[in-house]
């Protein structure tokens, strides 16, 4: 379906045109073994018809779904640079847990 307004061209060819009845009698004239028509534009291009707000309204999803890439990309950014402080606050407290079991002598003021 096209909004173009030179009309699309449509090519039927038949292999057996014997099968098939014709508009000319009962059956299809032999010499032609395909039949060929002009389809019109299916779509209006005139401001407010169905093919213009079609157009309009994948230009605004794809800009959205830019917008919404690029602010996933900055936010997953400070997000990773949040959870490498906590990663790393999480280390350090399991190495002070577990050094008891390495038999670490601490001082009694630490």
């Amino acid at each position: 379906m096209s909004a173009n307004p030179v009309p699309d061209k449509i090519r039927v060819t038949f292999n057996d045109p014997s099968l098939f009845v014709g508009t000319v009698g009962n059956t299809m004239d032999k010499t032609s073994k395909s039949i060929e028509k002009y389809l019109p534009s299916q779509f209006s291009t005139k401001p407010g018809s169905q093919a213009v707000v079609v157009e309009q309204t994948v230009q605004t999803v794809a800009q959205t779904t830019k917008v919404v890439v690029a602010t996933n990309f900055l936010l997953n950014s400070f997000i990773s640079a949040a959870l490498n402080q906590l990663w790393n606050m999480i280390n350090t407290q399991q190495v002070i847990i577990l050094m008891p079991l390495f038999k670490v002598q601490l001082p009694g003021n630490a």
